[in-house]
C-alpha cells in the first residue's frame, strides 16, 4: 500500500496542489485512493459540522466515499486553542489515529495531508512530524518563496530529520524572474545534499488572480456598475494615492488589475478607466460621481465601494492574494499545473 504524507515549510507553499496532483495521478494508473488530513484549521459548517474546506473539494473531485468526519477527525480553531489552554480539550492521538486505520480501509495509497509545517499540531499532541514518525510515512515537501526567498532552511534541517523518508521537495509558486537562477544555484545545492527537486512550479496567475466577485465577498463590498463583470480575473492591485499625471504612467506598468483609491479621488478614478483594468475599489464608503459611473459603463468597468479605509483593504488584499483557494475552475487547473512540471519520473517511483 501507498502512504505518502505532503508536508510544507510554510503556509500557502501548495500542498493542496500536489494532492490534488498526486491523487490524479495514482487514480488514473486504476488505484483505489484515499486522502486524510488529521487536523482541520481551515473549515465551513456543513448541517452544523465543521467540514475542512480542501478535504470538502478533494472529496468530491475524486468521489471518495470515506465520510468527512472520519477523513478529518479533529479541529483547531481560536476558540480550540482557547479551550486548549484552559484544559477543556485533551490529547487527540487516539481519535486522529484511529479515523486514519479507517481511511486505510479497502484503498490502495492514501494521501495525507498536512499543516502549514511539520510541527502544527504538536500541542495536541499529534503533530505532523510525529505523525509522520510514528507511520514511518514517506514524505513530499512544497516550498513556495511566499514571504521573501526559498526556505532552504527549512528544507534541508527537514531532510536532516527525516532522512531517506523525505522523498524530495517541490518549489512552488516561483517568479518567472527566478527559474533560471533557481536551477543554477538552489537545485544543485539541494541535490548535492541528497535532496532530490520533483519539480519547479512558475507563479501561475490563473491560480493566483481573485476575481472581482470574490474580491466583494472578501471585502463586504458593494457593485455599483457591470455586475455582470463580477467572473473578471484580478492578477494586480495598485493603490492610487498619487498625482494624475503620476497615476497614469503608474497605471499603465499593469494589466488585469484592481485600483485601490478614495471615493473622492475623481482624478485618479478616470486616470483608472484610462488603462487596462478589471475593478475600481473605492474606499471609506464613499461613492463616486455620476460622470465616473457613466465612464466605466462605458468601459465594462465594475466599481466598488468598501466601508474600509485604503491601508485596511490593501492588508487584506494582500492576505488574500497568499492563501487564494485552490476550487472551482482552479482544481483542474492545479492538477494540470502540477502534471506539467513536477518530473514524472519521481511520481512513477510512487507505484513500483
Amino acid at each position: 500500500m501507498i502512504e505518502l504524507f505532503i508536508g510544507s515549510t510554510t503556509k500557502y507553499a501548495g500542498k493542496t496542489m500536489a494532492v490534488l496532483g498526486i491523487l490524479d495521478f495514482l487514480k488514473n494508473k486504476g488505484l483505489e485512493v484515499g486522502y486524510f488530513k488529521p487536523i482541520g484549521k481551515n473549515f465551513t459548517l456543513e448541517d452544523d459540522l465543521k467540514v475542512e474546506e480542501d478535504v470538502l473539494l478533494i472529496k468530491e473531485r475524486f468521489a471518495l466515499e470515506d465520510d468527512l468526519t472520519t477523513m478529518c477527525p479533529f479541529y483547531l480553531d481560536r476558540q480550540d486553542y482557547i479551550n486548549l489552554v484552559l484544559g477543556k480539550i485533551g490529547k487527540a492521538e487516539s481519535k486522529i489515529y484511529s479515523a486514519y486505520e479507517q481511511v486505510k480501509e479497502g484503498k490502495d495509497a492514501v494521501i495525507v495531508g498536512g499543516g502549514q509545517d511539520l510541527f502544527d499540531g504538536f500541542s495536541v499532541g499529534v503533530s505532523n512530524i510525529s505523525f509522520i514518525e510514528k507511520l514511518k510515512m514517506p514524505v513530499i515537501l512544497v516550498d513556495a518563496p511566499i514571504f521573501g526567498d526559498i526556505n532552504l532552511d527549512a528544507i534541508t534541517a527537514m531532510h536532516d530529520r527525516l532522512k531517506d523518508r523525505m522523498l524530495g521537495v517541490i518549489l512552488n509558486r516561483l517568479p518567472s524572474e527566478s527559474i533560471d537562477f533557481t536551477k543554477k544555484y538552489f537545485v544543485p545545492f539541494l541535490e548535492g545534499k541528497g535532496i532530490k527537486v520533483w519539480g519547479l512550479i512558475p507563479t501561475n496567475r490563473k491560480l493566483t488572480s481573485l476575481s472581482v466577485g470574490e474580491i466583494r465577498d472578501l471585502l463586504g463590498g458593494e457593485i455599483i456598475c457591470c455586475e455582470d463583470r463580477i467572473e473578471e480575473a484580478v492578477e494586480n492591485f495598485m493603490v492610487g494615492a498619487m498625482n494624475v499625471e503620476g497615476a497614469l504612467k503608474y497605471f499603465r506598468a499593469q494589466a488585469n488589475k484592481a485600483v485601490i483609491t478614495g471615493g473622492d479621488r475623481t482624478d485618479i478614478q478616470f486616470a483608472a478607466l484610462e488603462t487596462p483594468t478589471k475593478v475600481i475599489i473605492l474606499t471609506g464608503g464613499m461613492y463616486p460621481n455620476s460622470s465616473v459611473i457613466s465612464a466605466a459603463q462605458g468601459r465594462n468597468v465594475p466599481i466598488m465601494v468598501v466601508a474600509d479605509d485604503t491601508m485596511t483593504v490593501v492588508s487584506k488584499m494582500d492576505s488574500a492574494v497568499r492563501k487564494v483557494s485552490v476550487r472551482g475552475k482552479r482544481i483542474e487547473e492545479s492538477i494540470a499545473t502540477f502534471q506539467r512540471f513536477v518530473d514524472k519520473k519521481y511520481l512513477e517511483k510512487l507505484i513500483k
